[in-house]
């Protein structure tokens, strides 16, 4: 329901990631609407979309990243330390991961997993660089002021939750009630049953973006 209602807004496809086209995007979103303290993007991925981020900041910014380092203290102290390994009495791990970028304007970039984009059973496609294809999606689901939630879960009220158990032929867990004459199963057990009616609203498509790996492209 929520990719229905979003997919009236800002939808791109894409063959190969680039920052310039999210940096495109969003300040031509930002341009005469969003103040310079409103331009903070969370933008919601899976774990290879994150990975692909990484790439993607590492070799825009390859040319400087060593030179900041050397100049800042030293290099930064924290890309490599020591570790255990049997291998070596000084054995060093090094590595670093880039989860935030910021463009011109004062346009951030902020990168949160979504596991349901990883998951397998859900996501049957498979993207030609490996893993399901829903995991190289960007989302951003809120643009503009946070004291304005753009999407909101909705709910029946007083219909929010509906619980029931089930149990076994001998002992009831709550009740101590004995000889269940109407058991289901004949473990010795309690099964507990939860559901909930939920939905969600988009009030304006237009704060949402979507950027999506063209293979899925109805």
């Amino acid at each position: 329901m929520l990719r229905e209602q979003q997919e009236y807004g800002n939808t791109y496809y894409y063959n190969e990631f680039d920052l310039k086209l999210i940096e495109d995007i969003l300040f031509e979103i930002s341009t005469g609407v969003l103040d310079f303290g409103e331009r903070t993007f969370v933008m919601y991925t899976g774990q290879r979309g994150a990975n692909l981020f990484h790439k993607a900041v590492t070799n825009y910014a390859s040319g400087w990243i060593p030179f900041v380092n050397g100049m800042r203290m030293g290099g930064n102290p924290a890309i490599i330390q020591n570790t255990s390994s049997p291998l070596h009495s000084n054995a060093l791990t090094g590595g670093f991961q880039f989860v935030e970028w910021q463009f011109a304007n004062n346009i951030k970039v902020k990168i949160e997993i979504d596991p349901t984009l990883d998951d397998t059973v859900r996501n049957k496609i498979i993207h030609p660089l490996g893993g399901v294809a829903n995991s190289y999606r960007f989302d951003i689901y809120d643009i503009g002021s946070p004291g304005q939630p753009n999407i909101q879960l909705a709910k029946i009220r007083g219909e929010e939750d509906y619980r029931g158990y089930q149990w076994g032929p001998f002992r009831n867990p709550f009740t101590g009630g004995v000889n269940n004459q109407n058991a289901s199963y004949d473990e010795d057990s309690a099964v507990f049953h939860r559901m909930a009616a939920l939905g969600v609203i988009v009030f304006d498509p237009n704060r949402s973006i979507a950027l999506i790996p063209s293979i899925l492209a109805a």
